[in-house]
Formats: C-alpha cells, sequence, structure tokens
C-alpha cells in the first residue's frame, strides 16, 4: 500500500509518549506520512516526527492540523487521540477499511466503532455488530478520517479553535455539519473497533463547556441546533447520493429448466431478470411455450465461461451496477427465499463491495478442498448471520460490481475461458487491487448440488494458461494470497 501523498495523519499527545510512539510506528510501517503533534508534554519524545508545541490543548492542536494539511496538501486527514487503544488484529483492519473509504467519494468522515465500556457521547459510536460500515450524523473528535477540503471549510468559519473552543469540545459538531453540507455522508465502522478509555479529564469541564457553548454563539447557533441540523442533513444526503445501486440478474442454466424457472419466478420479483440458456440450441429443443414469457436467450453450449461473457453484454446494455448470476442448479428452500432477497439490498445500497457470494448449505458441492468441513471451507455457512470479508470466492450464486467486471471480461474469449475457472479469482484479485470487499453473507444459505460434471482436466489446463495472463490483466497480488 503506498497512500503517502494522500494522507496526512496527525497524533494528539500530552504524556501519553508511549502509546503515541506505538500508533506513530504502526503508521510509519504500514506507509502513511504520519506526525505526533505535542501539545506541552513534560518530557515530549525526540523524534524527527514529533512537532512539539505549547500546551495549546485540543482546541488548539485543530488549528495546528488545519495549517499542517494546507502545508502537505494530502485528500485525507487522519487524526487519533493519544488515549485511543486499538490490538494489532483491528489495525489491520483499519488499514485495509481506510483503503476503501478514500476511494468512496460518498464518504467525507469515516470513524471505527468502540467497545461499549469505552468513553462516548454518543451511543451511535459504539459497535452494534453489525460488520458494515453505516451512516451517521455525528462522528466525536477523537478519532478520524477526513477529507482535506472539509477540514480546510471549517477552518473558514472565522474561529481561533485554540482561543474559542481550547478544548476541543463541540469541534466534532462543526466537521460533521460541514461534510453533509458539502454532499458527503459521515460513516461509522463495525468492523473496526477500538477502546476509548474511561479515563477522568485532567481539565476543567465546566470551562469545556462553557467555551464550547461561546463559540458556537459566534457562529449564531449552539448545541442543541447542531444536532438538529446534522439529523436533518443527514436525511438530505442519503436522499441526494443514495441513489440505489441497479442489479441486473442471469441465470446460467444448462438442463435445469425447472429449477431455472423457479428462479427466475423468485428473482425477477425483484431485480431485472435474463436465463442464459447454454443447451438447447445444440440439441433441437428449447423451453416450452408456456415460458415464452420469460427473458431467455439461448446460446451454444458455451458452459460458464461463455455465459459469463453474454452476461456481461446484458449488464453493458442494461447499464447496470451490479451483475448477480446463478447457476440454475442452486436450491433456495422457502426458509431462505426472503433471507435471500432481502439480503441483496446490502448491494443496491452499499459502494465498497466488488464481489460477493451467496453461502452453503453443509454437504454442497465446494470446490478447493480435498476434505471439506464446516470449519475449513469459508463458502459454508458459518453462522454468524453477517457479512464475511474472504478473499476469493466460487461462481455458482455471486454479484460482481460492474467497474470490477470491466477490467476483466473485455479481454477474455470463449476459445480460451470456456470453462471460466480462473475468472472469479480474476475478478476477486481486481476487487483488491481496487480496495473494494469480497463479502460471503451468512444471512441465507443455498444448496449446491454435485450435479453435472465435465472435463476437469481440460479445465484445470484451461485456468493454468489464463494465470499466465494475471500480470497483465492487473490481477497479480503484491504479497498473493490465493
Amino acid at each position: 500500500m503506498n497512500t503517502g501523498s494522500k494522507i496526512l495523519c496527525v497524533i494528539y499527545n500530552h504524556n501519553r509518549n508511549e502509546n503515541s510512539k506505538l500508533w506513530l510506528d504502526r503508521l510509519l510501517d504500514a506507509g502513511f506520512d504520519a506526525y505526533i503533534l505535542d501539545s506541552g508534554s513534560d518530557k515530549p519524545l525526540e523524534n524527527d516526527r514529533v512537532i512539539k508545541l505549547d500546551n495549546i490543548y485540543w482546541g488548539g492542536m485543530f488549528d495546528e492540523t488545519i495549517k499542517l494539511a494546507k502545508e502537505k496538501n494530502p485528500e485525507w486527514v487522519f487524526h487519533v487521540d493519544d488515549d485511543i487503544l486499538i490490538d494489532d488484529e483491528n489495525f489491520e483492519k483499519l488499514i485495509s477499511q481506510i483503503n476503501i473509504v478514500i476511494n468512496d467519494n460518498t464518504i467525507g468522515i469515516y470513524q471505527p466503532s468502540t467497545t461499549k465500556e469505552s468513553h462516548n457521547v454518543w451511543r451511535n459510536n459504539v459497535n452494534i455488530c453489525s460488520n458494515e460500515i453505516r451512516d451517521t450524523a455525528i462522528v466525536e473528535e477523537w478519532m478520524w478520517l477526513m477529507k482535506k477540503d472539509i477540514l480546510i471549510e471549517v477552518g473558514k468559519l472565522g474561529l481561533n479553535f485554540g482561543h474559542d473552543m481550547k478544548y476541543g469540545w463541540g469541534v466534532g459538531l462543526l466537521f460533521c455539519k460541514k461534510s453533509m453540507e458539502m454532499g458527503y455522508m459521515n460513516v461509522v465502522d463495525d468492523t473496526v473497533i477500538v477502546v476509548h478509555p474511561p479515563v477522568q479529564a485532567n481539565y476543567n469541564t465546566s470551562a469545556a463547556l462553557s467555551l464550547m457553548t461561546n463559540g458556537f454563539s459566534k457562529l449564531g447557533t449552539n448545541y442543541n441546533q447542531l444536532v438538529v441540523d446534522c439529523a436533518r442533513l443527514k436525511s438530505n444526503v442519503k436522499k441526494k447520493i443514495g441513489h440505489k445501486n441497479k442489479i441486473i440478474c442471469c441465470l446460467l442454466n444448462y438442463k435445469n429448466d425447472e429449477n431455472a424457472v423457479r428462479l427466475y419466478n423468485m428473482v425477477s420479483t425483484k431485480y431485472e431478470t435474463y436465463i442464459i440458456d447454454t443447451f438447447h440450441k445444440e440439441n433441437g429443443t428449447k423451453f416450452s411455450d408456456e415460458y415464452d414469457n420469460l427473458n431467455i436467450l439461448y446460446a451454444k453450449n458455451i458452459y460458464w465461461g461463455g455465459s459469463i461473457i453474454l452476461a456481461y453484454k446484458i449488464l453493458e446494455k442494461q447499464n447496470g451496477n451490479f451483475l448477480l448470476t446463478i447457476d440454475t442448479d442452486i436450491a433456495i428452500d422457502e426458509e431462505n427465499r426472503e433471507k435471500f432477497l432481502d439480503s441483496l439490498s446490502v448491494l443496491e445500497e452499499n459502494n465498497n463491495i466488488g464481489v460477493y457470494s451467496g453461502t452453503l448449505k453443509y454437504g454442497s458441492k465446494a470446490l478447493g478442498l480435498t476434505e471439506i468441513t464446516l470449519e475449513n471451507c469459508h463458502l459454508y455457512n458459518h453462522g454468524t448471520n453477517k457479512l464475511r470479508n474472504v478473499h476469493n470466492i466460487e461462481g455458482w450464486l455471486n454479484a460482481f460490481k460492474k467497474e470490477i467486471m470491466d477490467d476483466i471480461i473485455p479481454n477474455l474469449d470463449l476459445k480460451n475461458n470456456k470453462y471460466g475457472w480462473g475468472i472469479s479469482d480474476a475478478l476477486c484479485r481486481r476487487a483488491i487491487k481496487r480496495n473494494l470487499r469480497i463479502v460471503v453473507d451468512d444471512r441465507y444459505e443455498v444448496f449446491h448440488p454435485h450435479g453435472i460434471s465435465y472435463n476437469n482436466i481440460e479445465a484445470q489446463q484451461e485456468y493454468n494458461k489464463f494465470k499466465h495472463r494475471f500480470f497483465e490483466l492487473g490481477c497479480t497480488l503484491d504479497e498473493e494470497i490465493f
């Protein structure tokens, strides 16, 4: 990861050198341009990444951050207070999520979630186990990733934060309001958890409250009005940028006519749906006349690879944002039918997912392991009832973001990609390169029978040849994980 020119990191420190240095080292190791702003510590760290200041408190450090952002001119600014705790696992998740957020043009301010025992002014920051990034009106001042332009615009409000709001109370409300006025969402991330220790403040909290009130009054507003403004703006922003991604569904059929119709009748109630039939024209038979009302495209026996190429052309023609593909041997029972349809809404509203997959009932056909168990197969349903991040999927019930497909599918041909082995692999790799999530959905499960087989030797040979094109297609990862 190389985000040096995109993100400026500032750690606000006052006499918590050890934790501040830990944050500094982690961020530098991860490739960030990071600094400690030291507000009058008794024994400040001796480090060329430490900017020593008088004891200007947190308000003054906001002023200094605005100055530094103007000097460095990054795209984003990441700030963390010196008392915020994060373990190694969540730090790795944070870095991954930051890479996703900076590529999402709908987000203005990002904040990880906290443990319920943490010090929280706003309960919406507490982790609710959604395993998703969720929009909110207000984030707090202790840790955020913010578009630099928002920070600069807040600096134009005319306040001297070091004087007018010395302790920093309430500045987060100004950031959040300005972000939404500029048309961005503010979000909290339940995939990353930090601890904000409930330590007694070592300053006059009455004075902090008084300064916040006076600071807001200079802007012609007050705390309660700002809260109301942020709630209103959140609703307006969601209406403005909350257009739903258009999902196009293609059912890939090979000798499963009855279930193809069953799936069509299910999915077409919600999404524009097509059946790509890759067998009947070859032997002279088709669906019976009673199904003439269905969107059926008859093709020669083009297998999975050819079906994906054709489905992509449909996605382009219909101006879709996501292509949902379902092999018609997939069985979805009544228990999972509504769960399945409801769960797909995450694709309509989410901009950070590149590849999506359903999960399997135990006993279904799954690939890649000689002894497949519930524990070692990430595509079996794990009972989490949420989205799980994974590194790869298989091609039996998936959704692919169009921009991911744009990188790969136009460069394929039926002659060399007939069986389709490696196509989902390539798409997942492009998702990773684009900093988009690959997820499996534990909120429902489907059954994938062992069914009709084909020439696995030819398919493997095709895949081996296709892998040699990964570098050309931009699918080679910095650190191979497959």
